[in-house]
């Protein structure tokens, strides 16, 4: 079912924005639609810049799993009606439970807010949601183009400049082409080219040490395998859960929800991670991490 079609809200009803400032002819060129590129994109419209989103892989990438957003990030979506209900409609409020790797209960059940410090936690007033990754960062696309925010695709950024007068800023494509703009943000990553503009030096990311597999499938495995449904079943009311498992060298996280189960598996960089949210290795390479916990429950490795 398609956002339009939910029954819970007439979305196409709703305002794509709240009083949306007039043009004040300021060029910005933002690098990068992941979600934070897209984010920017759509406060800076909404200010009335005149925006572009450049993105290097040649279409939207819309897989991953989910992650979870704080109520501050949500905020933001106050002043875009349609788009602040679409996401509220994606966004779930699992419990969660901490098992160690023999399965036995740790801790448990816990809102997402339980994690948290005490000063965090007292100084948040409403609940934390997770969200499909592929799900959110598809609204936020859709909307940006419901707008006439262009998100060009296949333009990849291999240096930044500014001019000499430091009125301009651009961008140098791979193809050769230099575009420039009043204001350009990089929001293309930890391996962004900028930082040579910004700080006349290259900086390298220091790696964690840590990896990790996230995998996120539809439903439909849960209802054709009936240990992983058993093990992982909606709570009361149809809520989701979140189930960890966690050890001093692997640690096991699944997440189900109404229309998806996903999980994690950290693990100890071996050198074979890829920073990607579509590389595909073989499962047998995740099992290799969990091969010698013959106490791991068996639907959380059968989920794997």
């Amino acid at each position: 079912m398609s956002l339009e079609e939910s029954p819970a809200a007439s979305l196409q009803s709703l305002p794509d924005v709240d009083d949306r400032s007039p043009s004040n002819g300021i060029s910005v060129l933002v690098v990068g639609s992941g979600i934070g590129g897209l984010s920017a994109a759509r406060e800076l419209w909404r200010i009335g810049c005149d925006v572009r989103v450049f993105e290097k892989q040649p279409s939207e990438v819309l897989t991953g799993d989910s992650f979870t957003i704080g109520p501050s990030a949500i905020g933001s979506l106050r002043k875009f009606p349609r788009l602040d209900r679409e996401v509220s409609l994606l966004g779930c409020d699992p419990v969660m439970r901490i098992h160690n790797l023999q399965g036995a209960l740790v801790r448990g059940p816990l809102e997402m807010k339980d994690i948290l410090s005490a000063e965090v936690r007292n100084s948040i007033k409403c609940k934390i949601f997770r969200y499909s990754r592929p799900r959110l960062y598809q609204a936020m696309l859709t909307h940006l183009r419901r707008v006439g925010v262009p998100v060009d695709h296949g333009m990849d950024v291999i240096d930044y400049f500014e001019n000499e007068s430091g009125k301009k800023a651009g961008v140098v494509l791979q193809d050769g082409a230099k575009l420039d703009a009043d204001l350009v943000i990089a929001a293309d990553g930890i391996h962004s080219q900028s930082w040579k503009t910004v700080l006349d030096r290259q900086v390298p990311a220091r790696p964690s040490g840590d990896a990790a597999f996230r995998v996120a499938y539809p439903i439909e495995v849960v209802h054709d395998d009936a240990m992983i449904g058993a093990e992982y079943p909606l709570l009361d009311g149809g809520r989701p859960q979140t189930l960890a498992y966690f050890g001093p060298d692997v640690q096991v996280i699944v997440h189900r929800t109404v229309d998806e189960i996903s999980w994690a598996l950290l693990h100890e960089d071996d050198g074979r991670a890829r920073e990607s949210w579509d590389n595909h290795p073989p499962v047998d390479k995740a099992l290799e991490w969990i091969k010698d916990y013959n106490e791991l429950p068996k639907p959380c490795e059968r989920s794997c």
